[in-house]
């Protein structure tokens, strides 16, 4: 299996993306917008919203594809 290195990006305006860092295929996997009444209630920690988001997320589709994308410590192989 090849291993793929993703990292967390702000992309502005409250969106939030995990990217692909290699090229090829579309390099955006997942993105997470919050609304402006939502970043303000969050001041300014949205991105660790999104984080946590997405690496409940990585972990579901790894336990439904049958693979385990995140290490047994909790972490995954994303860059930040």
């Amino acid at each position: 299996m090849s291993t793929s290195v993703y990292e967390i990006v702000e992309l502005g305006d409250g969106e939030v993306a995990l990217r692909r860092t290699d090229k090829g295929e579309d390099p955006m996997v997942i993105k997470i917008q919050f609304s402006k009444p939502l970043m303000d209630v969050l001041e300014g920690a949205y991105p660790q919203v999104a984080k946590a988001m997405m690496q409940k997320g990585i972990k579901m589709i790894g336990e439904i594809v049958g693979e385990n994308p995140v290490a047994e410590d909790g972490q995954t192989n994303v860059l930040h």
